[in-house]
């Protein structure tokens, strides 16, 4: 009965190709088991591969000789890699259970390019995308969330492929005893602290008793029907909407300002996914008011930033290294700031012309400075004596007035003497360090 159910769901999807071999992922527990033998028995030439954490002591070693077991019961090519998954979630601070999926999908990405497979396929199951539905749903998903699994996705150079999407996870225990398939079960999917753990033990259950038996059946068709809606409807539209504005990781306001308000969040979600991959969704909600700010102002996360520009939403990301926040610099001396050169030059010899190096050298009364200088990042609240004016203002409104593009403000820099700054560089001078006719010691700021 599944065999039949599969062979059709694979040919109503077009999910493998006959004559293609294809990398079966194999943790030792029932769906992969069942994946890895249906597929067999359908002819397809199986590559089996599985992918050993450490997390489970004895019983991970237990999951990889069920696995060699199995492949070698059938005669198929079995490959095996070790992984930590605490490195891996420590290095990139990410939870056991993500480093755990990331490092799974890499290692299969790999293995198939490794040996030229164009498929790899994994055991999702119908329970599996109720769950992924309901738990979007809970999440305050779109459309797309609510599509749940895709049968099929790009997966480095090959097709990431879900053939048991169709299957429930009692059609999938019941093929398993009646050809008398051995696994073993993972504990861990019992785990309390799990959130899907809730869904498959408490939340599911609940609602089969509430709705009838098929709930599980029916949301899964709910997600295929979504899905089908999602590639041939709202996808389309979304290219069309975000290649009409979007530029060099800008978005158009005047593009933006024509669309419904549920446009423009689903656009700027596509933007902050493409240009600032890791923000979060709640990023969405905070970006919007940019849409009415005035320019300079912006949102920041730990991917980037985004800046409301005067006609175009910037999406800035983060540079992956920044100079610590204040870096001290004497005379004769100089430093290395976002890969140039800040450098300090005292002189007895006035200059003949003090403008005459560009807006990255200013010339300054030497003997007005306390050293050392520190070189820093603008901050928002501070101020100075702009160069021809009696009161002190705003660095932004001085950014401003100078028409400085925001997407560079994140990387502009203030030298201070003390408290004061002597310099917003390449843009503006203060007042208070200006070079007077009675200056007698020259002090040359320049960033080369």
């Amino acid at each position: 009965m599944l065999l039949a159910s599969l062979k059709a769901f694979i040919a109503r999807t077009a999910l493998l190709s006959p004559e293609a071999p294809v990398l079966a992922g194999a943790s030792g527990g029932l769906d992969s088991t069942v994946l890895v033998d249906a597929l067999h028995q359908l002819g397809y030439a199986v590559v089996v591969a599985h992918v050993n954490f450490g997390l489970r002591g004895d019983d991970a070693a237990a999951d990889e000789c069920q696995v060699r077991a199995l492949a070698s019961a059938r005669d198929l090519p079995c490959h095996v890699a070790h992984r930590s998954a605490v490195d891996y979630a420590e290095h990139f601070g990410v939870s056991i259970q993500m480093a755990a999926r990331e490092l799974r999908y890499k290692e299969f990405a790999d293995l198939a390019a490794r040996l030229q497979l164009p498929f790899v396929a994994v055991g999702h199951h119908a329970g599996d995308q109720a769950e992924t539905v309901l738990f979007n749903l809970a999440r305050g998903s779109g459309p797309e969330g609510l599509a749940g699994m895709s049968p099929a996705r790009p997966l480095g150079g090959s097709v990431l492929v879900r053939p048991l999407l169709g299957q429930t996870r009692a059609a999938i225990r019941r093929y398993a005893q009646e050809v008398g398939l051995s696994w073993r079960e993972d504990v861990s999917n019992s785990d309390p602290k799990y959130r899907r753990t809730g869904l498959r033990h408490v939340v599911v259950p609940a609602l089969q008793e509430a709705v009838g038996s098929g709930a599980v059946t029916n949301i899964a068709h709910s997600a295929a029907l979504m899905r089908e809606y999602v590639e041939a409807t709202f996808r389309p539209a979304l290219r069309d909407m975000f290649c009409r504005a979007a530029q060099d990781k800008k978005l158009s306001l005047k593009v933006l300002d024509l669309l419904p308000a549920v446009w423009q969040r689903r656009v700027i979600l596509e933007a902050l996914r493409r240009w600032l991959p890791g923000a979060p969704i709640s990023m969405v909600a905070q970006t919007m008011p940019l849409l009415t700010a005035q320019p300079g102002r912006r949102v920041a996360c730990g991917a980037g930033v985004i800046w409301r520009g005067r006609e175009a939403m910037v999406f800035d990301p983060a540079p992956a290294f920044r100079t610590p926040l204040a870096i001290e610099v004497g005379p004769g001396k100089s430093i290395e700031v976002d890969g140039k050169r800040f450098s300090v030059t005292l002189s007895d010899t006035r200059p003949e012309v003090l403008d005459a190096d560009g807006p990255a050298v200013a010339y300054v009364d030497g003997d007005r400075l306390v050293f050392p200088l520190l070189v820093r990042y603008w901050r928002s609240g501070d101020r100075m004596m702009p160069l021809g004016m009696t009161r002190r203002k705003k660095v932004s409104d001085v950014l401003t007035d100078a028409k400085v593009c925001v997407a560079a403000r994140a990387s502009t820099l203030v030298v201070l003497s003390g408290d004061e700054i002597v310099w917003v560089v390449g843009v503006r001078l203060a007042a208070p360090f200006r070079v007077r006719p009675q200056t007698r010691r020259f002090a040359r700021l320049a960033l080369t």
